[in-house]
């Protein structure tokens, strides 16, 4: 389900999912979503137990704050929500959905909550300057001691 404004977004993943243009928080539109499962579920906590207990092929992709603009490629993600990398909390929309078609078609994520986080915002950079800054101060470290 997603805005009818973001439905044009989505059409490089024709035919890999189904789009329904309408507001989630709409009972009428979730059920429509639904049609056809075994089971439908009034809350989300008895729907996720359902989920996480069955041996269904199961992938829970944990969003963030969700912005328009243009795609910033893959989102980075985390096994923790907690984890440093996710502190920006913000995804472009059609990164979201970039990241769902990932986890559809990525057996990495079967069993997974990944949580996510777009890869360009404030976290994600800072996380790869403190990385790059760590690598290039181990090859320092190397090259001194190879000169000893």
């Amino acid at each position: 389900m997603c805005r009818a404004q973001s439905v044009e977004k989505l059409d490089a993943f024709r035919g890999r999912i189904a789009v329904i243009p309408r507001a989630t928080d709409d009972r009428e539109v979730i059920e429509r979503a639904v049609r056809g499962a075994s089971r439908t579920s009034t809350t989300r906590w008895e729907a996720c137990r359902r989920v996480f207990a069955s041996d269904t092929r199961w992938t829970v992709v944990r969003g963030s704050d969700l912005e328009e603009g243009e795609s910033q490629g893959l989102p980075v993600w985390s096994r923790h929500v907690g984890d440093p990398i996710l502190e920006s909390n913000l995804t472009r929309r059609v990164d979201f959905a970039l990241f769902m078609v990932e986890a559809l078609e990525n057996d990495e994520f079967v069993h997974e909550a990944p949580a996510i986080a777009g890869r360009q915002t404030l976290s994600v950079r800072a996380r790869r300057q403190r990385m790059n800054s760590s690598v290039a101060e181990c090859a320092e470290m190397s090259l001194e001691g190879a000169r000893s």
